[in-house]
């Protein structure tokens, strides 16, 4: 059996090896803002379940819906992204709203137009009982007069030699004047095209408005990230801001920077 002398000189040498390595390799230092973000970064969830409380709060205190919102996240957009919405349409006043894709979206869309006076939404949905659910939505909350939701199934479009399955373009030639376009849709799971949302800005760029606003969701995302970027190389379309939500937001506006 080992003497507890010959025991502590053993644990006093691991302990004298542990701090000479730690000795010859130091903790890096970090600076505040570097920190902040690798803490943002390993507790993304309950940060950004936070964050995502904060703005379904600030929604219903805005907005004082008389029904319950429709469920946000996953699939659909996020509350900080329906804040978004609000603030812009609330600063920019349009008339004309336009989505591509139909949801929470719509009803905080048609609750402030309401609140501006005047203006109205018309939502573009692929699938046929999701924009029969959207209808039910906006009849429960009262917004019928506001907001509309055309069922647009997908439908291959051909744009530059390349196809896409996107809306059917025929049930959507009447819309013109746009003032502000949404694009949350369709999804990009299941489809076989990459950047399924590309069409979006070649099939409206005509039918919006000098200096029109385009409001484009899930830019986190590979797919979006590079639709926005080849949206910038090919049409007059300057980017005006990027505002921090959970999956990624950029606002466009139609014309040229400056103007």
């Amino acid at each position: 059996m080992p003497k507890f002398k010959d025991i502590l000189l053993v644990t006093g040498g691991l302990m004298a090896g542990w701090w000479l390595a730690n000795q010859q390799k130091p903790t890096p230092s970090i600076d505040a803002e570097t920190l902040i973000e690798e803490m943002n970064s390993r507790h993304n969830e309950p940060f950004q379940n936070y964050r995502q409380l904060e703005s379904l709060t600030a929604l219903y205190q805005q907005l004082n819906p008389v029904a319950p919102l429709p469920p946000m996240r996953r699939w659909a957009i996020s509350p900080d992204f329906g804040v978004v919405i609000m603030r812009h349409i609330r600063t920019q006043k349009p008339q004309l709203v336009v989505e591509a894709s139909a949801g929470a979206s719509t009803i905080i869309t048609a609750y402030t137009l309401r609140e501006n006076g005047s203006g109205r939404v018309i939502a573009i949905e692929h699938d046929a009982h999701f924009a029969q659910a959207a209808r039910e939505r906006i009849a429960e909350h009262g917004l019928d007069d506001i907001a509309t939701v055309i069922h647009a199934p997908l439908k291959p479009l051909t744009l530059a030699d390349s196809r896409w399955p996107w809306y059917d373009t025929d049930l959507l030639a009447d819309l013109q004047d746009i003032d502000m376009l949404t694009v949350d849709g369709p999804p990009q799971w299941g489809n076989p095209a990459p950047m399924a949302r590309y069409p979006a800005l070649p099939f409206f760029y005509d039918r919006l408005k000098d200096d029109a606003t385009i409001l484009v969701d899930d830019t986190n995302r590979s797919n979006e990230n590079k639709m926005v970027a080849r949206w910038l190389h090919e049409y007059t379309v300057h980017k005006i801001a990027e505002p921090e939500t959970e999956k990624g937001t950029i606002i466009l506006q139609k014309g040229p920077a400056g103007s």
